[in-house]
């Protein structure tokens, strides 16, 4: 039976997260499946790495570890100008590294599939067979979108029979029970996982960070005439609507800054220009998954006395602009002229 090399593990970029971490138990000469495969037999919508298993993927770059939680549902990278990477982070490191007394008691919802074709050409091709993330996609109507031949499921209602079965299926040995069809797929289907193609992310990507909004506000209070005077602009219910805002959410900031840099030249430069300062924010946890992103930050905020400070990361994983003061305590005061208060959630 072969699963790949035994000091290296090759993940393979169509591969599913629940392949990955089946593959690297068995590589590792474990026996203990319970984080990958529920107790009913079906895989796992959040599986979690065990024990030395763990180790294969210690080396492995970040952006590869999210391109493959990703392609299986999971670990979405935050879109937009306003989105930070510290809950993406925070998924990571539960997928990735092993916690005490971490074993799942999570019902399997994902069934177990798989076309022998592609195993087959897989054995021959790379010594190893490997299931692909499609597989667990209920939007694929249960083909192989490479054969277009139904995929096989395995028929288990147990743990112990699913994980021989797969371990036969991986070594090319299909005297299996399985089944076909669109029967039972769905039933228990996670269906918030996302298998839908965000936009990639990339190690250039500059987001803003919360205290730039702040400074954003600000700045559209400051120019809202002459955004006005601009015919395309004053058109748009964004700006038309703006003194009567009593928030403003990062949709609507979004929606905004996009307008601007397509109709007014060097608009958001200016606004970057004066307000922000470019910054490389780090994260980890216990030395582990080290990353570096780039961010924008005001230039009248210093991180290390910011009262959104935690230890945990660099700032709040989101944060609203309120205008005004709506009677709540507020975790930061304003900074500036224009009365916006940042509140941190």
């Amino acid at each position: 039976m072969s699963f790949g090399n035994h000091k290296t593990m090759y993940i393979q970029d169509d591969e599913s997260l629940q392949s990955a971490i089946f593959r690297s138990i068995v590589l590792s000469g474990e026996d203990s499946f319970e984080n990958v495969v529920g107790d009913n037999g079906n895989w796992l919508h959040r599986p979690k790495v065990s024990g030395r298993g763990g180790d294969f993927f210690q080396n492995i770059d970040f952006l590869k570890l999210v391109e493959l939680a990703r392609r299986s549902g999971g670990a979405q990278p935050t879109e937009g100008r306003f989105g930070t990477f510290s809950s993406l982070a925070n998924e990571l490191f539960d997928t990735f590294i092993e916690r005490d007394n971490c074993s799942s008691v999570e019902k399997g919802t994902l069934k177990v599939g798989y076309c022998e074709q592609c195993i087959q050409e897989s054995i021959k091709n790379l010594g190893f067979g490997y299931l692909k993330s499609e597989w667990i996609n209920w939007k694929t109507d249960k083909l192989c979108l490479k054969h277009q031949t139904p995929l096989h499921y395995i028929a288990s209602n147990s743990r112990k029979k699913t994980v021989k079965a797969i371990a036969k299926a991986l070594s090319g040995d299909f005297s299996i029970e399985v089944w076909r069809g669109r029967k039972g797929y769905i039933e228990n289907y996670p269906f918030h996982l996302n298998f839908e193609q965000p936009l990639k992310l990339r190690k250039t990507e500059v987001c803003y960070l919360p205290c730039a909004k702040q400074d954003l506000y600000c700045w559209l209070s400051k120019n809202i005439g002459r955004f006005n005077r601009n015919n395309k602009l004053r058109k748009s219910l964004w700006f038309k609507n703006f003194s009567s805002y009593t928030f403003l959410s990062d949709e609507t900031l979004e929606f905004m800054c996009d307008a601007i840099e397509q109709n007014e030249v060097d608009g958001i430069a200016d606004f970057i220009y004066s307000y922000l300062e470019e910054t490389s924010c780090e994260y980890g946890k216990k030395g582990r998954f080290l990353f570096q992103y780039n961010a924008y930050k005001s230039k009248f905020q210093s991180c290390s006395k910011c009262t959104l400070y935690s230890a945990d990361e660099i700032c709040p994983k989101f944060a609203i602009i309120q205008v005004g003061d709506a009677g709540k305590q507020y975790i930061a005061a304003p900074a500036h002229f224009c009365g916006v208060v940042l509140q941190a959630f």
